[in-house]
């Protein structure tokens, strides 16, 4: 079992350097990919009739490529929709009767899922209640679209649809080939993922749902993450060195307060710079005696209510 001092100590991990196909096309690996489609993109932008499209938005070409990750998400009306759905999409045959009864059925999720809680949004709906809408109606490969996507519970709904421990998770059977089964042994869908295409006014939205719903970039979020994790560990280590005082900045410290490890004025003003705390607002900072235990989290933590009660206890003197 790893320790956070584990977790920090980790050297990032490089994603899959192999082949990689999207939208029927073959590409040496997925850098090759987005070089290619930013490729079209950048083309399409220099399009005057593109840029009409209502809702365009105001920036230059170089901040919507830096955006975007072309076919999957564009910061502009993305342009690969037709061919999304031409790859996807499966023409109707009268052959093949398609009959769902209504869903009809009381459906309570609760938004205390950690995924629910990564972003917060206006009328946020929990990506598993949604689920059970597209099991319903739906197969696996089928495409869904949501005009009104928000933070994209949708996607990941459609995603985790070929999750067989997503899928049992909220009370359903699944049988070793798939099958997805209600609790009288009904079936009711078969587990795969379905294709998602998501639209919003919003371009904040897109971008959030844009990044929820890309689960091939957990590996590269993964090495993010612990990068970091690794920076505030080196910043912010020295807080939790040594024992709890208080130390007036521009003022000698008592010998019976002074800390094992010295930790100058500027030390202390390079901490609160970082934080966007002015100087003037801020006279002490309390440092408890914590170990690297707690995590480069709780240090983030703790050093923002360290700097709150610096700004509580101002016209407090060491001591």
């Amino acid at each position: 079992m790893r320790t956070m001092g584990d977790l920090l100590s980790l050297e990032p991990e490089t994603a899959s350097a192999g082949p990689v196909e999207c939208l029927g096309m073959t590409f040496p690996n997925d850098g090759e990919r987005r070089k290619h489609f930013l490729g079209l993109l950048r083309e399409k932008l220099k399009d005057p009739e593109f840029r009409k499209i209502e809702g365009f938005p105001i920036g230059s070409d170089e901040d919507i490529l830096a955006l975007s990750d072309p076919p999957y998400y564009t910061a502009c009306p993305n342009p690969f929709i037709a061919d999304f759905i031409m790859h996807y999409g499966k023409p109707y045959d009268p052959s093949k009767p398609y009959s769902r009864e209504p869903f009809a059925a009381d459906v309570s999720e609760g938004k205390n899922d950690p995924i629910y809680n990564a972003h917060s949004y206006h009328t946020k709906v929990p990506h598993k209640a949604i689920m059970r809408y597209i099991l319903h109606y739906t197969e696996p490969g089928d495409v869904i679209f949501d005009g009104f996507c928000g933070t994209g519970m949708a996607g990941v709904a459609a995603r985790l649809c070929g999750s067989k421990q997503a899928v049992a998770s909220m009370g359903y059977q699944v049988s070793t080939d798939g099958v997805v089964l209600d609790s009288r042994s009904n079936r009711i869908s078969h587990v795969g993922g379905r294709q998602a295409i998501l639209s919003d006014l919003s371009p904040v939205a897109t971008f959030i749902a844009g990044n929820y719903a890309d689960f091939s970039s957990l590996v590269t979020f993964t090495d993010e993450a612990l990068k970091l994790l690794s920076e505030v560990e080196r910043e912010l280590a020295w807080l939790y060195a040594g024992h709890a005082v208080w130390c007036r900045l521009g003022r000698a410290v008592p010998d019976y307060c002074r800390q094992t490890e010295q930790v100058s004025a500027e030390d202390i003003r390079r901490v609160a710079r970082k934080c966007f705390v002015p100087e003037s607002s801020y006279q002490g900072l309390y440092r408890p005696a914590l170990t690297l235990k707690t995590g480069a989290l709780g240090m983030a933590a703790g050093l923002t209510l360290m700097l709150g009660l610096a700004l509580w206890q101002r016209n407090t003197a060491c001591g």
